[in-house]
């Protein structure tokens, strides 16, 4: 790459230190990770072919492609990328991170579609290659590098890495084209359509990217290139325009023997009555909740009980959990009654007997009518919180430890006593968890973890479902003949045909077995490997900056055949997104001997969940700077930028430029995040026609080049009524449709020297192509830029940010707080809408009905905030097509009642 020159010499003399600095045994385990990365990155910016990428010409480099992909990522199209964990750290590296990034995204955009097998070949070669530049002073260097783990561990991270979904904007990815569809790309180019085959056959290379994917980084001279498939275009394509590699020829006056490679290009009709330089703009161009036992097992899966827990009211679960199972109805959904008893268990330290619990009965029917049920609702608390002050201080030296499969039914039924006190220490965030309370909650929402094989326990409706909720997912049946360990076949008929429980049976079968015995591992391994390579395939429409499954060694076959049937899909079939987000949120949060959970849907209104994990190894350098566990929010598209358009799911860790500010009394690991919609504008007002412009006359538009477009997002979740926000959605009095437990969200955008908040779900819809190619992305209306949109809004005042602290509310009544929540409420909507005044009054741009066209990109200003203010005013947003001119633009927003819209790297 004749634009960034390096010193070869002298990135051979670091990668020799590097590999010093790893195989130092003094070296801690996360600094040689590290190392290693650099070591990879430092290789493949040695690629020769980068040497060969020219930048493209006209109308794409308007498009700023070629001078983003050597720029920091910080911005513009590739901001989403430049937060990748290998983007990010490649950056440190200056002109040598900046041909490293080029090449690691061509070889995501050349290995995306491929097997996972097949992408480790393309790695393995492009690293291999790389060391491999001279020959006689490197051989000793390549199979010192080859003999270290951590290298290798580099190369499987990338190698998962180049699985997920490219993160870049639909209109600009080239696996979410208008026309690509993944069905078409391996079917077969009819030969009469592809001029190539009129060359000498010894000057042809028949190529599909499936069986060779390295072939487009290295040269090949004295053949030209056919495509196969369609797949195999699309590759070309884009390595030919948007990289400046090798050369696309028409004919065989076309061939340059010095291009590093020719190729045949998409077929004649395809390209006949184009301009080559639109040809490159079609990137597409030829296709057809929580509990305390959450937070001691960080990142574990839910217990049987403990969906139900926190996403349904504790009446319900009571219900479900007793009623079902133990005579108890006519009791034991009287709080009152529960608490009575509770209070008497901690000074006794033992459970009900029959009598006691009459007793109860006759004090609780007695005492509420003698004062209103919210006194006593709110007395419950102290004799709760008393009852365990007592318990603390009298049973020092005897604490209820129950061994629970030794309980009669009767003693198990009577746990229930329990419930409100697990409940009230989830609310009083501030309170120490008694330890002697510890088991007994494990065993309230896990029964069988404690006491697996009772008859009150199996008969629970959780747990005697769960066998038989789905065995679509069958296990092929052992031959016996083929066992010679003469275990298996007892092995496999005390695997239940849910598959409950499968990844630890298929631990114990792999980990040691009689003579070696593999007649199990055989039999399972066809349907494992169908479920490895079905989760490869989503994996493609999963986007996540970092490792999804931290630990590359172990196989998720069977973790898949088990989330699966719990779910009650077959494997290889095809997931809407919302059943997609459930599985991986659901797959992530696995853990050894902890069922599997499926959070249940997060509703219209979801955006997705907040899922708690453990910190891993790539996410180290964040943890510094945040507060207690990663959390990390999944989420379905449509309500940013690079999300729009889009099949799939994104996942959105805390870090530089994304931040999680989570209020809860009731937290844990995974909670449905939901944010309230809204109707759009009916557009009567458009904005005004241009004349006919030259480049650099719209107004403006050289004053924000100096613009610092950083833009930091943050999602505030809590289910706090005195937040305010939250009553207009999970904590409305209407029936608003989210499951129990969910979290409402506040989007928070600071640029600018601004903070925009919206307590509304932003509502962005991507284009569509129109066929006036003249005037695509040609300003032809009047308009105004992202930064001075932005820089009218009004700082936000001091008093505007102040909460109600928990501790002033832990113990005001109901009528209180329902008062003061309405007036925090009210406080906000109103300061919001001062903040934005500026902008809503007649005659300024987001007036109700008024269409608005604004320009966004590196010098513009950054899309999410502009669409993050449009939702604070309750417009909804139509993001221009690439191909798309803005007359077409406008019939369609107001088809459709967006009356914002957003104009990205418009022409001057």
């Amino acid at each position: 790459m004749t634009t960034i020159s390096i010193d070869i010499a002298a990135i051979f003399r670091e990668i020799r230190l590097t590999v010093r600095e790893i195989t130092n045994e003094r070296a801690a385990a996360n600094e040689k990770r590290k190392a290693a990365q650099l070591l990879v990155y430092r290789a493949l910016s040695l690629r020769p072919a980068l040497d060969h990428m020219k930048p493209p010409t006209g109308m794409l480099a308007d498009v700023d492609w070629y001078t983003e992909l050597r720029a920091t990522f910080s911005a513009g199209i590739f901001r989403r990328l430049g937060q990748n964990e290998h983007f990010k750290r490649m950056a440190s590296l200056g002109g040598t991170g900046a041909r490293a990034r080029i090449m690691l995204l061509l070889l995501w955009i050349i290995g995306h579609r491929l097997s996972e097998d097949s992408v480790a070949r393309l790695l393995s070669t492009a690293f291999g290659d790389a060391i491999k530049r001279d020959d006689s002073e490197n051989q000793d260097l390549e199979n010192e590098i080859n003999a270290l783990v951590s290298v290798k561990e580099v190369l499987v991270s990338l190698r998962k890495m180049i699985k997920r979904k490219l993160p870049l904007p639909s209109d600009r990815n080239p696996f979410l084209g208008h026309d690509y569809t993944p069905e078409d790309e391996d079917k077969p180019l009819p030969r009469s359509e592809l001029w190539g085959y009129a060359l000498p056959e010894d000057e042809r290379y028949e190529y599909d990217v499936r069986n060779n994917p390295a072939l487009l980084i290295r040269p090949l001279p004295g053949k030209t290139i056919i495509p196969q498939t369609k797949l195999t275009i699309l590759i070309i394509q884009w390595a030919a325009c948007n990289f400046g590699l090798g050369k696309k020829v028409y004919s065989a006056e076309d061939i340059d023997p010095d291009a590093f490679w020719n190729a045949d290009p998409p077929p004649a009709a395809e390209h006949d009555g184009e301009d080559e330089d639109e040809d490159r703009l079609s990137l597409s161009s030829f296709s057809s909740r929580g509990s305390f036992v959450l937070e001691i097992h960080e990142g574990a899966a839910t217990a049987p009980y403990d969906a139900e827990w926190q996403d349904d009211p504790t009446e319900d679960w009571v219900h479900s959990r007793f009623c079902s199972v133990y005579p108890l109805h006519g009791w034991v959904h009287r709080s009152f009654v529960r608490v009575l008893l509770f209070n008497s268990f901690c000074g006794t330290q033992t459970l009900p007997e029959p009598s006691e619990i009459l007793g109860a009965v006759h004090v609780a029917d007695r005492l509420v009518q003698r004062l209103p049920p919210d006194i006593w609702d709110y007395a419950q608390q102290f004799i709760i919180a008393r009852a365990l002050l007592f318990s603390e201080a009298e049973n020092k030296t005897q604490t209820w430890d129950p061994v629970f499969a030794e309980l009669s039914p009767r003693e198990r039924g009577n746990t229930v006593i329990f419930v409100d006190a697990l409940r009230w220490i989830e609310a009083a965030r501030d309170v120490g968890y008694p330890p002697w309370l510890k088991q007994t909650a494990i065993f309230l929402q896990n029964p069988r973890a404690l006491c697996q094989d009772a008859p009150d326990i199996l008969a629970l409706p959780t747990l005697s479902s769960r066998d038989t909720r789905s065995s679509m997912n069958v296990l092929p049946k052992l031959d016996p003949s083929t066992c010679i360990c003469g275990e298996c076949a007892l092995i496999e008929a005390q695997q239940p045909s849910s598959l409950e429980s499968f990844r630890s049976q298929y631990l114990v079968v792999m980990s040691s077995r009689p003579q070696g015995c593999e007649a199990l591992a055989r039999t399972w391994e066809p349907l494992i490997s169908t479920a490895e390579t079905w989760l490869d395939a989503l994996l493609s429409r999963v986007e996540s900056q970092f490792a999804l499954f931290p630990d590359v060694d172990r196989r998720m076959g069977p973790a898949v055949l088990e989330t699966a049937n719990a779910m009650g899909v077959v494997v290889g079939s095809l997931l809407s997104d919302q059943d997609l987000l459930r599985f991986f949120v659901a797959l992530c949060m696995l853990q050894d001997h902890i069922p599997v959970a499926i959070p249940k849907p997060p509703g219209p209104f979801g955006l997705g969940y907040v899922v708690t994990l453990p910190w891993t190894a790539d996410r180290e350098d964040y943890k510094a700077d945040v507060e207690g566990p990663d959390r990390v929010l999944f989420a379905t598209g449509g309500w940013l930028y690079d999300s729009i358009g889009t099949e799939g799911i994104t996942l959105l860790h805390q870090g530089d430029e994304f931040k999680v500010v989570y209020r809860t009394n009731m937290p844990g690991k995974f909670s449905a995040v939901c944010m309230p919609q809204f109707k759009g504008d009916f557009v009567s007002l458009f904005p005004d026609l241009l004349p006919v412009l030259t480049q650099g006359a719209l107004a403006g538009s050289e004053a924000i080049e100096e613009q610092d477009n950083t833009m930091e997002l943050t999602l505030v979740l809590s289910r706090l009524p005195t937040d305010g926000f939250p009553l207009l959605s999970v904590c409305s009095e209407t029936a608003f449709a989210a499951p129990r437990g969910s979290l409402a969200a506040l989007v928070r955008v600071k640029c600018l020297d601004r903070v925009l908040e919206t307590v509304w779900r932003p509502d962005l819809k991507r284009g569509s192509p129109c066929e006036h190619t003249a005037s695509w992305r040609r300003a032809t209306r009047q308009s105004l830029t992202a930064t001075d949109l932005i820089g009218r809004v009004l700082p936000p005042s001091d008093s505007s940010t102040d909460v109600p602290t928990l501790t002033k509310l832990a113990f005001a009544s109901s009528d209180e707080v329902a008062a003061q929540s309405q007036q925090r409420l009210r406080e906000m909507m109103e300061a919001l809408s001062r903040r934005v005044e500026p902008l809503t009054v007649a005659g300024s741009p987001l007036e109700r009905t008024r269409a608005v066209i604004v320009r966004c990109g590196v010098k513009d200003g950054p899309v999410d905030a502009v669409a993050v203010l449009s939702a604070s005013v309750r417009k909804k947003v139509y993001i221009f097509d690439r191909s798309e001119c803005w007359e077409c633009a406008l019939i369609r927003m107001s088809e459709d009642g967006r009356s914002v819209g957003i104009s990205i790297d418009t022409k001057y």
